[in-house]
Formats: C-alpha cells, structure tokens, sequence
C-alpha cells in the first residue's frame, strides 16, 4: 500500500512534469534524469522542512531541466549529454547553490560599491 508522503511526492514529480513540459518546452527526458540527480543531491543536504524540501525539489527539477536544455540546443549537444547535464545539476544543485549563497553577498556589495561608491549604512 501507498503511503500519503509517496503518493504526494509522485503527484507533485507528475504536476512538475507536465508543467515544466507545456510551459517551458522541456522534453520530459531531461526532467527524469535532473530528479534523478536531484533524488541523490538532497541526500547530502541538511536536513529540512517538507514544505522547503518539496519546494527546493520542484525549483531545482524545473531549473535544471530547463537549463539542460538550453545548453544543448545553444551548443548542439545530443540527448546522451543533454541528459548528463541534468543529471549533474540535480545531483550538484545542494553544493552549487551553497557556493551562490556564499559569494552573492559579496559580489551584490562590491557592485552597489562601484555603483553608488561605498555602502549605504
């Protein structure tokens, strides 16, 4: 038997999919394999809320496959590494997005630097 938690978290991969697919134009191919990776990525991570785990799943699933897609058809890349790509930015995302969390302050403070000439206090 099904449990509740199972049951929603394939509703959710499902709802992901289809809108992902009709929105985006991203094949569901790429959609696989980014929850895939991102299945194995979200071991490594912290634990988490549900609510904050679903919501970082659905952002990194439809990110990743719409990057992964992008990248293949701007460098003509086949399928074979269209989903590689995807595969890695699901499993990678925890790491990719701690590194972006780290720098963005600082590269946010050095242009409002260069901008304005100094912080504001």
């Amino acid at each position: 038997m099904t449990q509740p938690i199972e049951a929603l978290a394939g509703g959710i991969a499902a709802g992901v999919s289809a809108i992902t697919v009709a929105a985006l134009g991203v094949e569901p191919q790429p959609i696989a394999w980014v929850a895939f990776g991102a299945s194995l990525g979200i071991v490594s991570t912290q634990p988490a809320g549900r609510a904050r785990t679903v919501v970082v799943f659905v952002a990194t699933v439809a990110a990743g496959a719409l990057i992964a897609t992008v990248a293949a058809k701007h460098y003509g890349w086949d399928n074979g590494w269209r989903n590689l790509a995807a595969l890695g930015l699901g499993a990678f995302f925890p790491v990719i997005k701690d590194r972006l969390g780290r720098v963005a302050p600082r590269v946010i403070d050095g242009a409002i630097k260069r901008v304005v000439g100094r912080l504001p206090k």
